[in-house]
């Protein structure tokens, strides 16, 4: 049982500094969880980390202080939903269809501008900039093969929506969803999310999808699809920038 550093390649290229995120692997006491963060935060300063996350669950609340005793900040609330794999959400609001190499440009340009609610954006301290180049990369790395699928929504102009999604065993996870601003308010993510679960039926038996307390539109849509609630975690941060 410990606390592990581990590095964030992706993380780290992007930023041009070194970034790592703590996990907690089994049970760790309060005791053993506050001198491993303090051994770790010597270690980073020392190695020149500049940003660190560690996420833990809602009810670990004496956790959560000791993080913050030890100079990182709470930037999110994750709310994890969930429900089963069964393709009965209505398609026909839109075209869906996988996406292609030439969707992602404009997929990466949805990425660039449409995230606001997500760590990086709700850290003061990241530059905002950086993190929607962030967004985008990721976007282009997923549609390139990191995803399992991907699905996009098109109109004259180009994609005007997509959904990444990715698979472990038995459990299908949206990774990101995104609409362009032009073409709100038309169905398109609960068009995207039926043609993921009609993609994934027979083939995973839940789907899971995670996003911030704070996003009030995207916990909407997710319960319109009969997503439910099945965790709550809080993400925090610590900087060696932070003052």
């Amino acid at each position: 049982m410990s606390v592990v550093c581990e590095s964030q390649p992706f993380d780290t290229e992007q930023f041009g500094v070194p970034v790592v995120r703590l996990r907690i692997c089994g049970n760790v006491t309060q005791k053993q969880f506050a001198q491993a963060v303090r051994q770790h935060i010597g270690a980073w300063r020392a190695e020149g980390v500049w940003l660190a996350s560690c996420r833990i669950p809602s009810t670990e609340t004496t956790l959560a202080e000791i993080l913050s005793e030890c100079g990182f900040r709470h930037v999110e609330t994750l709310i994890t939903l969930s429900r089963h794999v069964t393709p009965n959400l209505p398609s026909e609001l839109a075209s869906v269809s996988p996406a292609t190499p030439d969707d992602i440009p404009g997929c990466m340009e949805i990425a660039r501008v449409e995230f606001h609610h997500d760590r990086y954006h709700a850290d003061p301290e990241i530059d905002r900039g950086a993190a929607d180049r962030l967004k985008a990369q990721w976007v282009k790395n997923s549609m390139l093969g990191r995803a399992d699928a991907v699905f996009v929504t098109r109109d004259d102009v180009g994609p005007s929506g997509f959904l990444l999604c990715n698979r472990t065993a038995d459990k299908a996870i949206i990774d990101l969803i995104a609409v362009a601003k032009r073409s709100r308010g038309k169905g398109l993510g609960m068009a995207m999310i039926g043609a993921a679960l009609q993609h994934y039926s027979g083939v995973a038996a839940t789907m899971l999808v995670g996003t911030q307390a704070e996003n009030l539109a995207s916990l909407a849509l997710y319960r319109r699809c009969a997503f439910v609630p099945s965790m709550r975690s809080l993400t925090f941060h610590w900087s060696s920038q932070y003052r």
